[in-house]
């Protein structure tokens, strides 16, 4: 939960580019994590234009998926690390954010990283 005028201040001073990537990421994991054991994370469905019914080239996709984990812990690591060091309780987010906010990402990092791994596992 943030402050309403405190985070639209924040929010043009830059906040909103941070939140799009922030949000784009959420969305990449999710997708990839559901590819990763649908099956259409094997062969692309047909209505995806030019590669309809072609095999999804397993290294691409999880090597993806490794990487965009990898990316996430980093980023959770940043988050902590900022937490703790820059908290302060004039900050646009709650505290609660240590509590809600940073595990979502680290959960959000391994349970990629075991998709991807039992993807690759499976598709040998």
């Amino acid at each position: 939960m943030a402050d309403e005028d405190e985070f639209r201040d924040w929010y043009a001073q830059g906040g909103g580019p941070y939140l799009l990537v922030l949000s784009g990421m959420a969305v990449l994991a999710g997708i990839l994590a559901v590819s990763l054991v649908q099956p259409w994370g094997r062969v692309f469905p047909r209505w995806v234009p030019l590669v309809s019914g072609r095999k999804v080239p397993r290294r691409t996709l999880f090597h993806t998926a490794f990487t965009v984990s990898a990316f996430l812990v980093l980023y959770t690591a940043w988050a902590a690390w900022q937490l703790a060091h820059e908290f302060n309780d004039d900050g646009i987010f709650s505290p609660w954010i240590v509590v809600y906010g940073i595990p979502q990402f680290l959960v959000w990092a391994i349970g990629l990283f075991l998709a991807a791994w039992s993807y690759r596992a499976r598709t040998v």
